[in-house]
C-alpha cells in the first residue's frame, strides 16, 4: 500500500500544479470524482485504463506507478502547456482533433466490411453500434448534453404536422399542456376546439409544430427524430385545426 500512496500523492501534486480540483480533474479525465480521491488517498491502486486517460488529457508519460517522477518535470518543462494548446475548449481546435480521427474512424469501418479471416463477415453492424454505444456514454459520462442541445438548437428547424385524438390527450395531461404551449392557446381553449366538433364520431387535432433535430446517433442517415424546439427560431404563428371524422354508415338491407 505504501507505493499505492506515494503515487497517490505525486498525483494529487501534480493535479494541483496544474491548477484541476479534484472535480475538474475528474472532468478532464471522464471519471468520477470519487475515483480521483481513491486513488490520491492510495485506497486504490492507479489502473493502467486511468493512467491511459491522464496521459492523454494531460500529455504527460504516465504508465503506471512506478513512473510518476515525471509528472513534476511535465509541468515545470512547460510541456504540460504546450500539450493543452493542442486541446484548446474551442470549436476550431476541436474541429482539427476531429478531422485528425476522421481517417482512422474510416479505416475501422472500411475493415470491418471486409469478410476477414475464414470468412468471418457480418462484423460491420456490431462495430457500428459499438461507435453508437460511445458516442451515448461519451455524451452523459462528460456531461455534454445541454453542450450537444445547443448546438442542436442551432440546426434548422422545421414546421412538423402532428395529429392527436382527444382521447389521446385527455390521456396525458402533460402532453395536452405541452400542445397547447405550442400552439399559444390555453389548456380549455384546446378543450373548447374539441367539444365543438362533440357531434362527430371522431375529432382529429391538426397542428403544425416547430421541431428541431433530436440526439439520436442511431438513426445514421434514417431520418432524424425530432422534438419541441427550445427557442422559436421560424417566427410564424402556429397553425392548428380540428377535423371531425365520422364513421362509414352501415348499409341498410
Amino acid at each position: 500500500m505504501k507505493d499505492s500512496k506515494d503515487a497517490g500523492h505525486k498525483l494529487a501534486e501534480f493535479r494541483r500544479q496544474i491548477g484541476k480540483s479534484q472535480s475538474q480533474f475528474a472532468a478532464m479525465l471522464g471519471v468520477s470524482k470519487h475515483t480521483i480521491i481513491s486513488v490520491e488517498n492510495g485506497r486504490n491502486r492507479l489502473s493502467p485504463k486511468l493512467a491511459r486517460r491522464i496521459r492523454i488529457a494531460t500529455g504527460a508519460p504516465v504508465e503506471n506507478e512506478s513512473n510518476l517522477e515525471f509528472l513534476d518535470w511535465w509541468v515545470k518543462e512547460k510541456r504540460f502547456d504546450k500539450w493543452r494548446e493542442q486541446f484548446k475548449s474551442d470549436e476550431k481546435t476541436a474541429q482539427a482533433r476531429f478531422d485528425g480521427l476522421a481517417y482512422w474512424i474510416g479505416l475501422v469501418f472500411k475493415a470491418a466490411g471486409r469478410p476477414g479471416v475464414a470468412g468471418n463477415r457480418d462484423r460491420l453492424p456490431a462495430v457500428y453500434l459499438s461507435l453508437v454505444e460511445w458516442l451515448d456514454e461519451t455524451r452523459t459520462t462528460f456531461k455534454l448534453e445541454n453542450e450537444i442541445d445547443d448546438l442542436l438548437e442551432q440546426e434548422p428547424h422545421w414546421l412538423s404536422e402532428q395529429i392527436w385524438t382527444d382521447t389521446h390527450l385527455r390521456r396525458d395531461a402533460e402532453l395536452t399542456k405541452w400542445v397547447a404551449d405550442q400552439l399559444e392557446i390555453s389548456v380549455s381553449k384546446l378543450r373548447q376546439g374539441f367539444k365543438a366538433q362533440r357531434k362527430a364520431d371522431l375529432v382529429l387535432l391538426h397542428a403544425e409544430i416547430e421541431v428541431r433535430t433530436a440526439w439520436d446517433p442511431e438513426a445514421g442517415d434514417f431520418p432524424p427524430a425530432y422534438i419541441k424546439s427550445k427557442v422559436k427560431k421560424l417566427q410564424r404563428k402556429p397553425k392548428y385545426w380540428f377535423e371531425p371524422k365520422d364513421w362509414p354508415k352501415k348499409p341498410t338491407s
